[in-house]
C-alpha cells in the first residue's frame, strides 16, 4: 500500500507503508523465535518436573496441611471416618512419617456428620 503524502507546497513523496498484517501483528518470526518459543517453556516444564517429583515418593516430613490431610485420609480408610489424633511424647507427625500409622485416638475427630458424596 502507497499513500502520497504532501512535503513541501507543490512536490508530492511516495511514503510506502508495511502491510496491515506486519502493522498489526509486527515482524514474523524467525525460525530462531520459533524454536525458543517450543523448547524454552519446554524446558522450564522439564526442570520444574524433575525438582518437584525427584524424592516424592520419600517425604522426610509432613509439611503444612499434610500433618492434616494425610492422617485423616488413612483414618477414613481404616475406620471409614476421621479419627483424633491422640498426643504423647513424641509428635503425631513424627510417628507417622516414620511409618507408625497408629496415630489414633478412641474417638471422632470432629463433631460433624460424615462426610457424604
Amino acid at each position: 500500500m502507497t499513500a502520497a503524502t504532501q512535503t513541501r507546497p507543490g512536490s508530492t513523496a511516495v511514503a510506502t507503508r508495511p502491510p496491515l498484517r506486519e502493522r498489526l501483528l509486527g515482524t514474523p518470526p524467525t525460525a530462531g523465535s520459533v524454536r525458543w518459543g517450543w523448547w524454552g517453556p519446554l524446558l522450564a516444564m522439564a526442570v520444574g518436573g524433575v525438582l518437584r517429583l525427584v524424592n516424592l515418593g520419600h517425604p522426610h516430613q509432613l509439611v503444612f496441611d499434610e500433618t492434616y490431610y494425610v492422617k485423616q485420609g488413612w483414618s477414613m480408610i481404616l475406620f471409614g471416618h476421621e479419627r483424633r489424633v491422640r498426643s504423647g511424647p513424641q509428635g503425631p507427625d513424627v510417628l507417622f512419617t516414620a511409618g507408625t500409622p497408629g496415630v489414633w485416638g478412641p474417638g471422632a475427630d470432629v463433631g460433624l456428620p460424615p462426610p457424604g458424596g
